[in-house]
C-alpha cells in the first residue's frame, strides 16, 4: 500500500478531497451491457444525438409541475446553451429565467447577455467584482457542502440559487462533457499514462517538491479501485474523471443541496448514447457542437467559449485560429495583472488577490488563521502570499486552496490530521 497522504495534503493538491475508496461508475444511470449500436458515419451519430437530446429534455420536463419557474445558470459554454434551446422549445418565456455570474469582459459573462437579448428572456447578472466575500457567509457555505471542495466557487453558486429561492427548478449542465476529451491521440490504455494525462489536463497544485509529487502520484495510483472502473465505454482517464473528479470536485460546487435540480446530461438515455459514440468524435466537443447546430439553427451563429469566441458552427480550422489568437492575447497581456482574459472562469482569482478589496482581506484573514494551526509553517504561507502580491510567482491556486482548507477545517469538514 502506498504511503498515507493526509486529507489536508490531498485538498491542497487538488482543490477538493478525492474519496478514492468510494470511486465507482455505478452512480451513472446507464445500461452498461448495451453497446448502443455502431455506425460508420458521423452524420448517423449526429441524427441520433439530435433525437436523443430532444427526448431527454422532453422527458425531464414531463416530471415537473407545468407552472414551475425554471432557472438556468447560463455561461458561454455548450452545455447550458444546449439546455436553453431545448427549454425554449417547450416553455413560454415567462417561465424561464437566465442567471449568469462572472466579470465584465469574460466570454462567460458577455455571451449569455447576447443570448438573453436574442431570445428576449429575463436575465439576472451576478458581477463577481461586486461580491463582498463575506467571511461568515463563506463559513456557512463550507458547513453546507456535502463534500470538501472549493468554498469560493461553491459560494458563488449558492448565492445565485438563494437569490431565486427553493420554489424554482434549476437546470444544470453538469456532466455535459461525460465522454468528451481534450486530446486527439488514442486514449491511454494503462493506468500510469491515464493518471498522468488526468494530471496534465486538470493541473493539480504542485505546492511541494518532486519527492512529494511522486509520493502523491503513487498514492492515487495505488489507492484508486480500478477494478470498479472497468467499463469499455470510457478510456481509463475518463473513468477517473467521472468516478472521482466529477463526483467530488464538480458536483458539490454546481449542485447546491436543498434545491431542486435537473441535470439532463446525467439521464439514462443521454448517458447511454454519448458513451456509445466513437471516441474520435468527442475531441474538443466536435460531436455535440454538430448536434446542437443541427437541432437548433438559431444557436449556430452565436459565439461560444468552446469555439474561442467564434460562431458555434465554425469549422475546426477556424476554431484552431481562434485558439491561437486566444493564446497570443494571453501571452501579450501576461505581465498585466489587471488584464482579464475572456476565457477566464468565475473570476481571475490571481488578479483579485493582488487588489486591495474584500477578497484579498478575506483570504489573508483565513491564511493567518491557518498559520496558527501549525499544520503548515507560517513562514511558508507568508512567503507564498508575498511572492504572489509582488508578482514573483503566480500562487493563486495554492492560496485559494489554503483559504478553502481553513474554512473547511473550521466547519469540521476536513480533519487536521
Amino acid at each position: 500500500m502506498a504511503e498515507k497522504i493526509t486529507d489536508p495534503e490531498l485538498f491542497l493538491t487538488f482543490g477538493y478531497l478525492p474519496r478514492l475508496s468510494e470511486a465507482n461508475l455505478d452512480w451513472l444511470d446507464c445500461d452498461w451491457d448495451c453497446d448502443g449500436g455502431r455506425a460508420e458515419t458521423e452524420s448517423w451519430w449526429v441524427s441520433r444525438g439530435v433525437e436523443t437530446l430532444r427526448n431527454t429534455i422532453t422527458s425531464e420536463l414531463a416530471s415537473i409541475d407545468g407552472n414551475a419557474l425554471h432557472v438556468l445558470p447560463l455561461s458561454a459554454g455548450l452545455d447550458s446553451s444546449t439546455i436553453l434551446m431545448g427549454l425554449l422549445e417547450h416553455l413560454p418565456s415567462s417561465q424561464l429565467v437566465l442567471a449568469t455570474f462572472g466579470v465584465p469582459g469574460m466570454w462567460d459573462f458577455e455571451i449569455p447577455q447576447l443570448m438573453a437579448k436574442k431570445f428576449g428572456l429575463r436575465h439576472v447578472l451576478f458581477n463577481l467584482l461586486d461580491e463582498k466575500w463575506d467571511l461568515s457567509q463563506l463559513a456557512r457555505t463550507a458547513e453546507l457542502l456535502e463534500h470538501p471542495a472549493s468554498v469560493y466557487q461553491s459560494h458563488v453558486h449558492r448565492t445565485m440559487v438563494e437569490h431565486f429561492g427553493r420554489d424554482c427548478v434549476f437546470w444544470s449542465g453538469f456532466m455535459g462533457d461525460i465522454a468528451d476529451k481534450e486530446y486527439a491521440a488514442p486514449p491511454p490504455t494503462d493506468r500510469v499514462s491515464a493518471l498522468k494525462l488526468y494530471f496534465d489536463l486538470h493541473k493539480p497544485c504542485k505546492y511541494r517538491g518532486v519527492e512529494y509529487w511522486e509520493r502523491i502520484f503513487t498514492y492515487i495510483l495505488t489507492e484508486t479501485p480500478w477494478d470498479r472502473l472497468q467499463h469499455s465505454r470510457f478510456d481509463l482517464e475518463r473513468q477517473y474523471v467521472n468516478s472521482v473528479g466529477q463526483v467530488f470536485k464538480v458536483r458539490p460546487v454546481v449542485i447546491v443541496p436543498g434545491f431542486q435540480y435537473v441535470a439532463p446530461f446525467t439521464s439514462r438515455e443521454w448517458v447511454g448514447y454519448s458513451t456509445s459514440v466513437p471516441y474520435q468524435l468527442h475531441y474538443h466537443r466536435h460531436l455535440l457542437r454538430r448536434i446542437v447546430c443541427d437541432a437548433y439553427t438559431q444557436l449556430a451563429d452565436m459565439p461560444s467559449l468552446h469555439t474561442y469566441g467564434m460562431p458555434l458552427k465554425s469549422s475546426r480550422q477556424r476554431v484552431f485560429v481562434g485558439k491561437i489568437l486566444s493564446k497570443m492575447n494571453a501571452r501579450l497581456n501576461r505581465r498585466n495583472v489587471y488584464h482579464v482574459h475572456p476565457r477566464t472562469n468565475y473570476i481571475d482569482w490571481g488578479e483579485a488577490l493582488c487588489r486591495k478589496g474584500p477578497l484579498q482581506e478575506t483570504v489573508h484573514t483565513t491564511l493567518e488563521a491557518l498559520g496558527q494551526r501549525g499544520l503548515i509553517r507560517k513562514q511558508d504561507i507568508a512567503g507564498w502570499w508575498t511572492d504572489h502580491l509582488e508578482q514573483r510567482t503566480n500562487n493563486k491556486l495554492l492560496l485559494m486552496n489554503l483559504s478553502s482548507l481553513e474554512l473547511l477545517m473550521q466547519a469540521g469538514k476536513i480533519a487536521t490530521c
